[in-house]
């Protein structure tokens, strides 16, 4: 997911919309983190890890924080200006936070932030990167995507719908990603209050690799298809 290893503060946080689980590939990795295993993330320490949720007493108040004294806090989801500002709070105070936000892409959750009413210095200062991730259904095993299999009952030649994907020939999900590390001109683009195709594109400038890009890979690959990856991003324009 991210390569964590040498962040010991500021905000990073996995993006999607409502329909695309980054609330739980979070908390998949911070089971990880919590247990010790590297998982996607690829911490080698051992840590501490305070985990919130919006509206909950803990999050009302910053001292709770700060009386854990966790080397991470992560907030399930930044909805409100409340949670934003004292996920972004935190951050500035030493601590690694990491949170989900619902935007179309990476470069949209500085423009989330902003409507929500954080200060663009504040953003700029406090924020390591964003991930923004897409769900694509994965090709059958079974039947290579093509929905049917040799039926070795029947005459040669002859097929039936395949048990394994129920002859839709996809089987489980995978995800596609993209990857905003925040570099020195970003934060200046930021402090700007510059539009999110801005920040994109001084973000591809610096190598973030678009979903498109990733699902081109993993078309390649053989485990999806070109028709499933223009799918998504179709209906992430739609958004």
């Amino acid at each position: 997911m991210l390569p964590l290893r040498c962040c010991h503060r500021g905000s990073l946080c996995p993006c999607g919309t409502v329909s695309r689980r980054a609330g739980l590939r979070l908390k998949r990795a911070l089971t990880g983190l919590k247990t010790g295993e590297p998982l996607n993330l690829g911490i080698a320490f051992r840590w501490s890890l305070t985990w919130g949720r919006p509206q909950s007493g803990l999050l009302q108040s910053q001292d709770a924080f700060h009386d854990l004294s966790p080397d991470g806090i992560a907030v399930r989801e930044i909805r409100d200006l409340e949670t934003a500002e004292i996920a972004i709070h935190a951050a500035l105070t030493g601590h690694l936070v990491l949170s989900t936000l619902h935007t179309n892409d990476a470069a949209g959750a500085v423009s989330r932030l902003l409507e929500m009413g954080i200060e663009s210095f504040l953003i700029s200062s406090a924020l390591l990167g964003v991930v923004s991730q897409r769900l694509v259904r994965r090709i059958c095993p079974d039947c290579a995507g093509e929905g049917r299999i040799p039926d070795p009952s029947a005459a040669e030649g002859q097929t039936r719908r395949c048990r394994n994907c129920l002859g839709s020939g996809y089987r489980g999900r995978v995800g596609i990603f993209e990857m905003l590390l925040v570099s020195d001109e970003l934060r200046t683009a930021i402090n700007e209050r510059k539009d999110s195709n801005e920040i994109g594109a001084i973000a591809r400038r610096y190598g973030m690799r678009s979903l498109r890009e990733d699902g081109k890979d993993k078309v390649a690959q053989g485990i999806t298809t070109e028709a499933e990856v223009a799918r998504v991003c179709q209906l992430d324009l739609a958004d």
